[in-house]
């Protein structure tokens, strides 16, 4: 025992406070375990991989996929993270929280740490059947209003819980006002992101040539989830307008969902079919980021989004709707530029002033970089969570 006090000795404060936990259970690690509907790539599935590779010891993390394991899970397997899927089927399953309770009693499970909805409802209640002593939920943002069904289970459910997380501070207020939840449960802790890695010169010259950029015109990216929220026909539109007005410019969209066929459509109806790339999704769209010269996002509503911070570690300058935590995080006329959502017109003056002015861009991706290094890191972020999980050890 005395050879563990003097380990952490001079631990973090987080580690401090969980020696109480080393003298009931010696050398016996704390199960973490992040509760997700999928790792299917996607800005909430990269908090949770962030999450569970960056939890050092005590701590021993694991990912719970309520359906298929997704994108991710290769990743967090080979850095040695478990990954397990319970292949959940649409609709009700009861048996579900007793299925996942066993894999937490078997693996001592002692933090529950669920991300929205689904994992919410079968994550508490797997944490109550297995004693998990630790119950906490990140909401990442939701559209309103939210079913009457779903908002009256989740009203009792999150009286269960240690502490609810939000992503936003706009989203806290939204989860207090709309759906009742106890003001005094809730903190915000703001999503954080790795720094996007450089790349060699080899692979970023065969990217360029895959899409057909050139230095003559500027590449304006998005990585998206082609769904409704994100509105990226606007920034479609906006692009038009911008041709139109003879200012260069070409964007690459990654990202896949339900609204392709519509934003296919509005390329060709707005013949910008030379301008505007949709490449789906891509492993590599890391790389993608150090490839473009500005950065841009055109939704309805967000929390935080993980792209967007992405591309300030990247040091983009960010043209984006002002929604959610947007104008927290994007300082206008230093780090970028705001529009207002819905208003291609707004959007496009927004992106003009970037896309003519490359010192302008330089400069604003600087001030994002730094912004990015001192508050949205993924070291920040982890330091606030496992502080969280500590509290309540």
């Amino acid at each position: 025992m005395h050879h563990l006090m003097r380990r952490f000795r001079n631990a973090p404060r987080w580690a401090i406070l969980c020696t109480n936990d080393f003298r009931e259970h010696a050398v016996s690690s704390i199960g973490v375990a992040q509760i997700v509907h999928s790792l299917e790539v996607g800005g909430m599935e990269r908090v949770v991989s962030h999450l569970a590779t960056g939890l050092t010891a005590p701590f021993k993390p694991m990912v719970v996929c309520l359906t298929i394991k997704g994108h991710f899970a290769p990743m967090l397997e080979e850095a040695g993270i478990e990954v397990v899927a319970l292949h959940k089927q649409p609709g009700k399953d009861l048996r579900l929280p007793g299925r996942l309770a066993k894999i937490f009693r078997e693996r001592n499970i002692r933090v529950v740490h669920a991300h929205n909805s689904g994992p919410l409802f079968t994550g508490t209640l797997a944490a109550k059947l297995c004693g998990a002593k630790v119950i906490v939920v990140t909401d990442h943002s939701r559209q309103f209003p939210e079913r009457t069904s779903v908002k009256a289970a989740e009203w009792v459910l999150v009286r269960m819980l240690d502490q609810v997380i939000s992503v936003s501070d706009e989203n806290r207020r939204d989860l207090i006002d709309k759906l009742g939840w106890p003001a005094n449960k809730i903190v915000v802790v703001p999503n954080g992101v790795a720094r996007v890695p450089q790349i060699e010169p080899a692979p970023a010259e065969a990217l360029r040539a895959e899409f057909g950029l050139d230095a003559a015109m500027p590449t304006i990216l998005t990585v998206a989830r082609l769904e409704k929220q994100k509105n990226l026909g606007v920034l479609i539109e906006a692009l038009g307008r911008l041709r139109d007005r003879g200012v260069p410019g070409r964007l690459l969209i990654a990202g896949e969902g339900s609204e392709r066929p519509v934003l296919e459509a509005k390329v060709r109806t707005l013949k910008l079919a030379d301008r505007v790339r949709l490449p789906g999704w891509r492993l590599d769209s890391l790389s993608l980021y150090r490839l473009a010269d500005l950065f841009a996002l055109s939704s309805d509503w967000e929390g935080l989004p993980m792209s967007m911070l992405e591309a300030m570690s990247a040091a983009l300058p960010v043209v984006a709707t002002a929604v959610g935590d947007v104008p927290k995080a994007l300082i206008e006329g230093k780090t970028g530029r705001l529009a207002p959502p819905q208003n291609p017109a707004a959007l496009a003056d927004a992106l003009a002033d970037l896309l003519q002015d490359a010192n302008l861009r330089r400069s604003f991706g600087q001030a994002g970089y730094e912004l990015w290094h001192d508050r949205f890191s993924d070291e920040h972020m982890v330091q606030r969570y496992t502080q969280l999980y500590a509290r309540f050890l």
